[in-house]
């Protein structure tokens, strides 16, 4: 939409009455068009496209950096892969900066991208120091509590439409039992954390299943098609 008004060239002002002489100096005035505010938008292509520039910049500094400590770590090797972990954090930076500025996603994505990526780097830090198994008989039975913390904080926060988070305490779910399996395999030390994981996990979901009734079951049948 434009919208016309008269404009006083001698004194610089718009005039918004009917009239053809400037009521200040008496001078003819001339037709000014101007668009209608509410024809702005902010350009979000541009803003986009100037953080996508940002984020590859960072990539590419942060490959080279990632390139010079492999470097460092191989000339002045002393047992100790650091290089690795090092590796797997820019990685994760990475990652995380490219979720928030790039790709906007629904929580429970976010959630379960960060869970995965904190786990491979505590993974990759026991790989590191010579893999002592703490990855799985600590780091992941301590990601999956965290989890389901969040995860309950959600639900609360978002009460109404709490069963959103139902798929992903599943996940949650599987994931402990597999640790529980691997851990009946290899009989690591610090079992406990496993089984209390499993347990408290194991509990919340069917607590969730059992009194959700009807939104829980509707979820995951539209989930797995049931």
């Amino acid at each position: 939409m434009v919208s016309i008004m008269n404009k006083c060239k001698k004194c610089g002002v718009q005039i918004a009455d009917p009239t053809r002489i400037c009521p200040l100096c008496q001078m003819v005035l001339t037709v000014d068009t101007q668009e209608s505010p509410s024809k702005t938008y902010p350009n979000i292509r541009e803003k986009r496209e100037l953080w996508t520039k940002i984020w590859k910049i960072v990539t590419f500094v942060l490959v080279i950096v990632q390139i010079l400590l492999i470097g460092v770590n191989a000339a002045y090797y002393q047992g100790i892969r650091w290089s690795m972990i090092s590796g797997v954090a820019i990685l994760y930076l990475l990652v995380s900066l490219h979720q928030l500025i790039l790709h906007p996603d629904s929580l429970v994505r976010k959630l379960f991208r960060q869970t995965v990526m904190v786990w491979l780097l505590l993974f990759v830090i026991d790989l590191a120091l010579g893999f002592r198994g703490w990855s799985f008989t600590i780091g992941l039975p301590c990601v999956i509590l965290s989890l389901d913390g969040i995860i309950l904080v959600c639900m609360i926060v978002q009460f109404r439409n709490w069963q959103n988070y139902l798929l992903l305490q599943l996940f949650a779910l599987l994931v402990s039992v597999f640790d529980a399996v691997l851990w009946l395999i290899q009989r690591h030390s610090f079992g406990i954390m496993v089984w209390i994981t499993l347990g408290a996990t194991a509990l919340f979901f069917g607590f969730c299943v059992f009194f959700g009734n009807t939104k829980a079951k509707n979820e995951l049948q539209r989930r797995f098609y049931i």
